[in-house]
This record gives structure tokens, C-alpha cells and sequence, in this order.
């Protein structure tokens, strides 16, 4: 092993690991995201956006009775909600002294190592972000501590999602005591 130490001509950046999203991305282009994990699940009854009326079934539950519809057909009638699109997602991230702590990751591949836990939570945070900003979804961020430290407002979009991935790189714990009251 050889180490060499070269002069820099300024300040550079380092960007959290993101070989998983790229992974994901090329699923993405390929259209396998179920590959990913990723299934479009309709689920009845679910969402709060109006889908259709249909006839009762024995094994749907009675929430989705639609009362004012069953009167006027004579006859028991369900309603189907969609899931809602393009959603704001607001992510919290605790960078308090409880980050701190270090957790042993072990790889599918055999491999382990200890990371601490802001970056690990990190990773999370990224990958969840891609996922949601790419269903359409608008992705904001509120760093946190003892004060707040960073915010990003929701907004949809690849360069907001490269603007969040800017904002985690410098990210580290604090040795103080989280205050979510603020944070609200």
C-alpha cells in the first residue's frame, strides 16, 4: 500500500455514496422496478381521492360504504379511493448527539463494517428522496440539532433532488441535545 499527499488548488466536496440510486436509476430506465421493489399496488379502499362507486362486496369493509349512493340505488354501494399524487414529503433528520453512535452494517456479500448513524440515516434519507421525487413526489428537508439547522422547502424535480444530495454531503453530528419543539 503507498499514501501520497497532493496539494489541492481548493476547496473540493464529498458526496455521500451514491451507487445505490444509481443502481436504482438504471432499473428505472430499464422499466424493472419491480426488480427495485417497487410495484404499482392498487389497494382499495385507500387514498382520500374520489376513483369510482361500485357494488358492495362481501369483503370490503364497511368504511368504504357510501351511505347517500346505497340510498339512492336501493342496493349497498362501495367507494373507491385512489392514492393521492404528486404529495409534499417533509423529512426530519436528527443530527443530535444521539447520531452520534456507530452501527455495525453488515453487506448481503459477507462483508461488514461499522458506519456511524447519521450516515447511515443519510443513505436512507437519499435513496427515499430519489424514490419519491421520481413518483412524482416533492421532497423537502429539516435539519435539525439544537436549532434548526437547514431547510429545504418541498419541490419536485431531479435538480431538487441533486440540490438535497448537496445539502447532506457536509452533514455531521452534534454533540448537543435534538429540539424538536423547535424543529415544529
Amino acid at each position: 500500500m503507498r499514501q501520497a499527499v497532493y496539494k489541492g488548488r481548493g476547496p473540493s466536496q464529498s458526496l455521500s455514496d451514491i451507487y445505490e440510486i444509481r443502481r436504482y436509476e438504471l432499473l428505472v430506465q430499464r422499466d424493472q422496478l419491480s426488480e427495485m421493489g417497487l410495484k404499482n399496488v392498487r389497494l382499495r379502499g385507500e387514498g382520500t381521492a374520489l376513483e369510482k362507486l361500485r357494488d358492495y362486496k362481501p369483503d370490503d369493509p364497511y368504511r368504504t360504504i357510501n351511505w347517500k349512493a346505497t340510498a339512492r340505488r336501493g342496493k349497498p354501494i362501495s367507494t373507491n379511493y385512489e392514492p393521492e399524487r404528486s404529495q409534499r414529503v417533509v423529512i426530519l433528520l436528527d443530527v443530535g448527539r444521539m447520531m452520534r453512535g456507530v452501527i455495525r452494517v453488515d453487506d448481503p456479500n459477507g462483508e461488514a463494517w461499522n458506519m456511524a448513524k447519521v450516515d447511515f440515516v443519510i443513505n436512507s434519507i437519499l435513496l427515499l428522496s430519489y424514490v419519491a421525487s421520481r413518483k412524482g413526489d416533492q421532497v423537502g428537508l429539516l435539519v435539525v440539532a439544537d436549532q434548526i439547522m437547514q431547510y429545504i422547502p418541498p419541490a419536485p424535480g431531479n435538480s431538487h433532488f441533486q440540490k438535497l444530495v448537496e445539502a447532506m454531503y457536509a452533514l455531521g453530528s452534534q454533540p448537543v441535545e435534538a429540539d424538536y419543539g423547535r424543529a415544529v
